[in-house]
């Protein structure tokens, strides 16, 4: 009982955001855990975990639900400045394993979220910053560009196929 108490709290606290529909088991919830300390440890920076957003879908055509986590990682080089990286973990037999990240957008150029994963291609919205008919750009907290981002996963390298926006100019 105690195990089963620790094992919520842990899920509430490290990932509140959770969809209820997505349980994760604490194995999972583990492995996630330890890869976000490693990133805080090596960029030293910290992991907005709030933030964190989980979905499932098929990644390598194994008809397997795999694991993408879109996480933020702020305080760069101790500024105010912020990144969204795409992970995915791979379903084995034995749990899911670490495949590949991708750095999926950064302050003052893309925010991202998650649509769906489909035939191995995982679909995120986005919106930049674009500039207006004056010639001034949009403020940072209120990007007016809307698109839409694809990734596949290649062996091990999360590659984005194309963007469905305006580049960052």
């Amino acid at each position: 009982m105690r195990k089963i108490f620790l094992l919520l709290l842990l899920q509430l606290f490290l990932f509140p955001n959770l969809s209820s529909a997505l349980e994760l088991e604490e194995q999972t919830l583990l492995l996630v855990e330890s890869y976000l300390k490693k990133k805080e440890a090596e960029s030293k920076a910290y992991v907005y975990r709030k933030a964190n957003r989980f979905m499932k879908g098929d990644m390598n055509y194994d008809n397997i639900d795999d694991l993408a986590l879109l996480y933020t990682l702020e305080g760069v080089n101790e500024g105010n400045n912020y990144f969204f990286y795409l992970v995915v973990f791979i379903k084995t037999d034995k749990g899911y394993r670490f495949q590949a990240e991708a750095l999926a957008g950064q302050i003052a150029a893309r925010s991202v979220s998650f649509d769906s994963i489909e035939d191995g291609i995982i679909q995120l919205s986005t919106k930049f910053m674009t500039k207006k008919a004056d010639g001034l750009w949009d403020p940072i907290c209120c990007p007016s560009g809307i698109g839409k981002a694809y990734y596949t996963l290649n062996g091990e390298k999360l590659t984005e196929l194309n963007r469905s926006e305006m580049p960052f100019q």
